[in-house]
């Protein structure tokens, strides 16, 4: 018996040190970017000091952030400016992930970059999405393919209007990850640029993870279970063989029949959800199905039934099919009901928009996510922050 425990206990500790290889960073080198102090110059990084000048921000950081680099172009520039790093891979492929942040002043642009090469041609750029204004926390998740090296990029807007702006980038990191998660679905999941009012919960939900998954939102605005397929943008999804897929569609399932993107819900809404978890299924990936959250329509102090066919024949779909879900309709029933039609608002990107998410919104409804998924889908409870 003492022996058999012996074993599971060294079982468990091996499978503990694999999880934390498989989560740690990558040997990138000054990933805090400081410089050092004699010669100005940025050990580990090539930077071009006759097109800008570099210095360090000890102020006004993100939490948890001790010193940021701060780029100021003093030429205009053809092409986007970059300091650089290199970084040798061994072929074999696997999902990465490269984060940070950065902060831009005025209407400067900025973000990170990945590019990947195989016997020094470029094979691929990933970049994350572009940064103005006040810091930003940004993510470039990445398979390697079979790539044998790959470079680290911060980049910036090139032109006449870059030169002399503060371009501010910080705390760096690259991981190797062992599992993927991608996110389908419409206009009140999909990412945002941090300068509209508008969030995606799938947006917000990405930072509910730890570095040990890479979490990809394939969502758009305008689509639906139909098109979405129809665009072949399930294909690019299936073909990046995610582990996880996270599936919402409803609202312009429900528009007007004759839209192209309109679906009924006990017929065509119903058979492209099976669709979903077949073909999921078949990549041996584990369908998640989210029903909708309500639109912020109210009659008489209770919301409109609008998409109750919708959610209701996801459910059904989960309950035939034994898939994960997390049930989204009926948590924004209880919570705006009780909030009341004036207190909903602020959940809402506007007073007249009574669809898509405000910031304050879409964080509600990525962390009732985030709390039922240990629950629905175990497997993803080791990936969740613990926060």
């Amino acid at each position: 018996m003492a022996y058999r425990l012996c074993l599971l206990v060294a079982f468990l500790f091996q499978m503990a040190m694999v999880h934390q290889l498989a989560a740690s960073p990558l040997e990138l080198q000054n990933a805090e970017l400081t410089l050092d102090e004699s010669s100005g110059k940025l050990p580990g990084w090539r930077a071009d000091l006759k097109t800008m000048e570099l210095s360090t921000v000890t102020t006004d950081l993100p939490d948890g952030v001790d010193s940021a680099l701060r780029i100021t172009p003093t030429k205009s520039q053809k092409y986007l400016g970059y300091i650089s790093q290199g970084i040798k891979l061994d072929g074999k492929g696997g999902s990465y992930l490269l984060t940070g942040y950065i902060r831009t002043e005025a209407d400067g642009e900025a973000l990170l970059e990945i590019k990947l090469f195989k016997a020094g041609k470029e094979l691929k750029r990933i970049d994350s999405s572009r940064v103005t204004g006040d810091w930003q926390k940004v993510n470039v998740p990445f398979e390697a393919m079979d790539a044998d090296s790959l470079q680290v990029l911060c980049r910036w807007k090139s032109g006449d209007a870059q030169v002399g702006k503060a371009l501010d980038f910080a705390a760096l990191s690259l991981y190797t990850c062992d599992k993927s998660l991608a996110i389908i679905g419409d206009s009140t999941v999909q990412d945002y640029a941090i300068n509209s009012p508008k969030r995606g919960w799938g947006q917000i939900l990405k930072e509910r993870f730890t570095p040990a998954i890479v979490v990809t939102n394939y969502a758009v605005g305008g689509r639906s279970t139909k098109t979405f397929i129809e665009e072949k943008r399930w294909e690019a999804v299936l073909a990046a063989k995610p582990d996880f897929v996270l599936i919402q569609f409803a609202h312009n399932d429900s528009h007007a029949k004759g839209r192209p993107e309109s679906t009924d819900a006990d017929s065509d809404y119903r058979e492209y959800l099976i669709e979903y978890v077949k073909e999921a299924r078949a990549i041996e990936a584990t369908p998640i199905l989210v029903t909708p959250p309500h639109r912020r329509v109210f009659r008489e102090g209770k919301l409109a039934k609008h998409l109750d066919p919708y959610a209701n024949q996801m459910r059904q779909v989960a309950k035939e099919l034994d898939v994960p879900l997390v049930d989204l309709y009926a948590m924004t029933k209880e919570h705006f009901e009780k909030l009341g039609e004036e207190a909903c608002v602020a959940l809402f990107c506007s007073e007249s928009d009574r669809s898509h998410f405000s910031a304050e919104g879409a964080t509600l409804l990525a962390d009732h996510i985030a709390s039922q998924l240990p629950t629905v889908c175990p497997a993803l409870a080791e990936y969740l922050n613990k926060k």
